[in-house]
């Protein structure tokens, strides 16, 4: 009998170690949170989003490509290739300094219209954000059942909705110490850490299910 509490901890940690990384997304988040303009706005919206691109990653991607065993085969290669180029980014950032953090700069008021169109297409329209939910945790769910794969997925999102909510909250309290290339070098080696884990724990899943 399958055990649902170990993909939604898999699934847990998977967004954790994937959502870290100050792209844009978080970077706009973050600007507004140290602002205190509207940050829970944003954050509802972000929120809203992942749970779209999860769910089509787990119920879309992970079962459609699990019955097809070739087109099974190139995602958890494409999934693994991916985490593993991850999680060597993230060593790397670690190893030069932390400079994830260096380019935030705080933005001018805009419309609540604008800011909407903004973090949607910060969400929607994001490769990267889209990789994330989409591609990896559809991928990494792809080996388990249906309830299995739900499971993996409700741990994604509970983790995303932790991490948007806290960083809108918490923004001005924490900044001063996102601000030290050492904080960031300690994430990005963590976050290289799990990548590189489950980058391969679907490998041998993989071939340990053939």
């Amino acid at each position: 009998m399958e055990n649902y509490s170990l993909p939604f901890v898999k699934g847990f940690l998977l967004m954790a170690s994937v959502i870290f990384a100050v792209g844009p997304q978080n970077a706009l988040l973050l600007k507004h949170s140290l602002k205190g303009d509207r940050p829970y706005f944003i954050a509802i919206i972000y929120t809203l989003c992942d749970f779209l691109l999860i769910s089509l990653g787990v119920l879309g991607v992970g079962q459609f490509f699990s019955q097809l065993e070739w087109l099974r085969f190139l995602i958890f290669i494409i999934g693994s290739l991916f985490l593993f180029w991850f999680s060597f980014r993230a060593f790397r950032a670690a190893y030069v300094g932390g400079e994830s953090f260096k380019n935030i700069n705080v933005c001018g008021q805009q419309t609540k219209g604008t800011l909407l169109a903004t973090a949607l297409a910060l969400s929607l329209l994001n490769p990267g954000s889209i990789i994330d939910t989409v591609v990896i945790v559809g991928s990494v769910s792809a080996q388990y059942s249906i309830i299995g794969a739900i499971s993996l997925g409700l741990g994604a999102q509970l983790f995303s909705t932790m991490f948007f909510f806290a960083l809108a909250a918490m923004g001005k309290r924490v900044s001063r110490y996102f601000n030290q290339p050492m904080s960031w070098r300690i994430i990005d080696f963590c976050v290289g850490l799990i990548t590189l884990f489950i980058g391969i724990h679907m490998i041998l899943f993989y071939f340990d299910s053939q």
